[in-house]
């Protein structure tokens, strides 16, 4: 599955809010000056119903990207 292959392959971060902290983290470590240029989002739209879809938007807003702010 094309999905668990970006994962395994580090290309796509799924899990819970502490796994994708995690993983962020892991991916700014790679930088020299430890800052990320961009990163791309994609939750799933079509996939899961718009109510979970808008909840992960709130949870990535609200508890994951505080953390990375200068």
């Amino acid at each position: 599955e094309a999905t668990k292959r970006l994962v395994d392959q580090g290309y796509g971060i799924v899990g819970t809010v502490d796994d994708i902290k995690r993983s962020i983290e892991a991916l700014k470590r790679c930088h020299a000056d430890g800052d990320l240029e961009w990163l791309g989002l994609s939750f799933d739209q079509g996939m899961v119903p718009l109510e979970e879809l808008l909840e992960q938007i709130e949870w990535f807003g609200t508890k994951i990207m505080p953390e990375f702010q200068d």
